[in-house]
């Protein structure tokens, strides 16, 4: 997009000159395969684009502006410069002690800047770079400051503030000062049930269709372990469409009654196991009408469950795993545990069952990061 053919390359711009045949070598056989095949790639549709003004969609009558913060290409801004109509200038804060890079002064739309008058302690924040120019303090209750202990909690009290303070949201701007704090703040407004909109859009990985994906992905990848899918189904980023249930809650439940561990053939057995459990509390005869109606329904549940990860795991294509170092039944990735024996003791290797929990009641090795629930659904 700097508008250089593979002939405009100098040489004296390289250190090497083997580099500098080599490249230009490289980029003479591109433009061939280019003019071969019939291709353009951006560049060419920008040069093409310049040798059409006739035909272009703004009109000499028109105005027309361009974004001032965006640096654009030497070919892009060749060809805004050369657009007809008029030009409308944006206009701009002149802030003291900043100073653009050569790059954006030569590639960005030119603005009109306009002196900092700072009639407010507000519009002293424009000083920030150079303090020693801002005039004095007014005291006028435009700025208040405060000191928080971490990302979380400042944007809490921000949130807080806004709240306190009744402020209609649609005349609420948040300046972030990183790209970490937007999402940060997109998230906690996503949990107060705030409607937020982030200037540089929201990370897909941030919706639930995605995050529902890539688990899907991670728990496939990792050997279908039952504690990975019991966390998609616990998530809230899906949704179990069975006729008669089991809920994705109500299905997570009955995975960890059913003590499935890994692999794709441990979720038939095991749900099989649990309807037959459930079946033969309800053939109890010492249990109450109501015990034995909600058993046979847990079983019709199991088993519909297992068929509903049935078709899951045909969506998959069957892998065959390489086994590993003599004895080694599993990793980190799927639950296994090496266990080091004491000296003349037969080794041995064990496989940490996934449905034991630690004490905060999560699956041992397998901490839960706190999330709250994000846009989106998956059927």
């Amino acid at each position: 997009m700097a508008g250089l053919n593979a002939v405009d390359l100098p040489a004296e711009a390289f250190s090497s000159t083997a580099k500098h045949a080599e490249l230009k070598t490289l980029l003479e056989a591109y433009e061939a395969y280019l003019v071969e095949h019939q291709l353009a790639d951006r560049a060419s549709v920008f040069r093409e684009a310049l040798e059409h003004l006739d035909v272009c969609p703004v009109l000499p009558g028109d105005h027309w502006i361009e974004l001032p913060v965006v640096v654009w290409a030497p070919l892009e801004r060749r060809l805004l410069d050369s657009l007809p109509g008029t030009r409308v200038t944006p206009v701009g804060l002149d802030v003291p002690g900043l100073v653009p890079r050569r790059r954006a002064a030569m590639l960005s739309a030119s603005v009109e800047l306009k002196k900092t008058e700072a009639i407010s302690d507000a519009e002293r924040l424009a000083f920030l770079t150079r303090p020693g120019d801002a005039p004095p303090p007014r005291a006028d209750g435009t700025l208040e400051m405060f000191r928080a202990g971490g990302k979380e909690a400042e944007v809490e009290e921000v949130l807080r503030r806004i709240q306190v303070q009744g402020l209609p949201l649609d005349q609420v701007e948040v300046a972030c000062a990183a790209p970490d704090y937007a999402a940060l703040l997109w998230e906690k407004a996503q949990r107060h049930g705030v409607p937020v909109t982030v200037a540089g859009g929201v990370p897909i990985t941030f919706t639930r269709p995605v995050r529902a994906l890539l688990a899907f992905c991670e728990w496939a990848e990792g050997g279908y372990p039952a504690v990975g899918l019991r966390r998609i189904l616990q998530s809230g980023d899906v949704r179990v469409a069975i006729a008669g249930g089991p809920t994705a809650g109500q299905a997570a439940r009955l995975l960890a009654r059913s003590k499935a561990t890994w692999g794709r053939e441990t979720y038939a057995v095991a749900l099989v196991g649990v309807a037959e459990s459930y079946r033969e509390r309800a053939a109890d005869g010492e249990s109450e009408e109501d015990e034995r109606t909600r058993c046979l329904e847990r079983a019709a549940q199991a088993e519909r469950l297992s068929a509903w990860i049935g078709g899951l795991l045909a969506l998959l294509p069957q892998r065959a795993h390489r086994a590993g170092r003599a004895g080694r039944l599993g990793g980190p990735r799927d639950g296994g545990a090496r266990v080091r024996p004491r000296r003349g003791a037969p080794s041995a290797l064990c496989r940490r069952d996934p449905s034991e929990r630690s004490h905060g009641g999560e699956p041992l090795g397998q901490e839960r990061r706190q999330e709250p629930p994000l846009l989106g659904t998956v059927g």
